[in-house]
């Protein structure tokens, strides 16, 4: 009957779709194989200079021309191959303001408490020794992780003197030539650095005592210190 032929034809697998018809062609193959050392090269020469590497993608269409600062960030983030240190002078860089607003979005915030995820972003590239420089990578930095976070602090200024305050400390607290000198920093002194910053009243007590003790048990440590040493440079 047919409600027969209908189960026997459910029961009988049918034939799978033959295994090579998802393998790409040879000519996709050579193609991708390619991008791939295009991919490379370039890494390499932004290695060298940042500015080089980013032309020569642009010259074979692998990244937009005029520069696309999303698509360059997301690049600098997901790239293994690149440099940190490289990438810290190319997105602190004052001409490349809008790229480093960019990178910074690229960064998941929200519901992290302030030294998370300055531990996220510290980690993604190298921190250059300018004053300045630093001032404007903390900056984008905090601007972007209050607004993420609903604004919890008076203003950006006050997270911004939180942010630098738990490099101060990390540094004082992992940075082996600081130590030799001083004793490290008591959490008492971390409060007391840190009293009516936060437009002119204090931080939450609680929250500060957890932050000091975050960067106290576990050094933040920046890229190319795989020792965990933090170089001379990050004593300011």
């Amino acid at each position: 009957s047919d409600m027969e032929n209908d189960t026997a034809e459910k029961i009988i697998p049918r034939k799978p779709t033959r295994f090579s018809c998802f393998l790409p062609r040879t000519q996709e193959l050579i193609m991708i194989k390619n991008k791939k050392k295009l991919l490379v090269s370039g890494s390499e020469h932004f290695n060298q200079k940042p500015k080089k590497g980013i032309q020569l993608l642009q010259e074979k269409n692998l990244l937009a021309t005029p520069m696309d600062n999303n698509q360059v960030a997301k690049w600098l983030r997901e790239n293994p191959k690149l440099d940190k240190k490289m990438i810290g002078e190319f997105v602190s860089d004052r001409k490349n303001v809008d790229l480093l607003d960019s990178f910074v979005r690229t960064f998941h915030f929200q519901g992290l408490r302030l030294d998370e995820a300055l531990r996220l972003y510290l980690e993604a590239f190298r921190l250059p020794g300018e004053a300045p420089v630093i001032h404007r990578l903390l900056e984008t930095f905090t601007e972007y992780w209050h607004k993420s976070n609903g604004t919890p602090f008076a203003n950006s200024d006050a997270c911004f003197a939180l942010a630098y305050a738990v490099i101060m400390l990390n540094t004082d607290q992992h940075n082996h030539n600081v130590r030799k000198q001083n004793v490290p920093m008591t959490l008492e002194e971390f409060r007391k650095n840190l009293k009516g910053v936060n437009g002119g009243k204090d931080f939450d007590q609680e929250m500060l005592e957890d932050i000091y003790y975050a960067i106290k048990n576990e050094e933040i440590v920046m890229p190319d210190e795989q020792t965990g040493l933090v170089k001379e440079n990050y004593v300011w």
